[in-house]
């Protein structure tokens, strides 16, 4: 998603800023951004690291919702480009939903 629609704007005034130059705002679609999602990935999860402090490893409860093509293995260049994977979740508490 463009960092202008993203809701993690909200997190951080400068999130659009910091995700353009991450060079994020493009492409738009997800069957167009394969070659990226690492590089996406790794952004997300230390933007969202620094807005939630040590939340992502101890809040119980907290739900991270991203594209299943963020946590597929074979879209991210390997399972450590996975979103969870930069986030220390263990791929057992992925739930893909349909």
């Amino acid at each position: 998603m463009p960092p202008s629609l993203s809701p993690l704007r909200g997190l951080d005034p400068n999130y659009v800023t910091q995700a353009t130059g991450y060079g994020l705002a493009l492409p738009r679609f997800a069957e167009h951004l394969t070659y990226m999602l690492r590089r996406r990935n790794d952004f997300s999860a230390r933007f969202l690291r620094r807005a939630l402090g040590r939340g992502v490893r101890v809040l119980q409860g907290l739900v991270v919702l991203a594209g299943d093509h963020h946590t597929l293995g074979d879209q991210c260049d390997g399972a450590e480009g996975a979103i969870q994977h930069f986030l220390g979740i263990s791929e057992d508490r992925v739930v893909h939903l349909s």
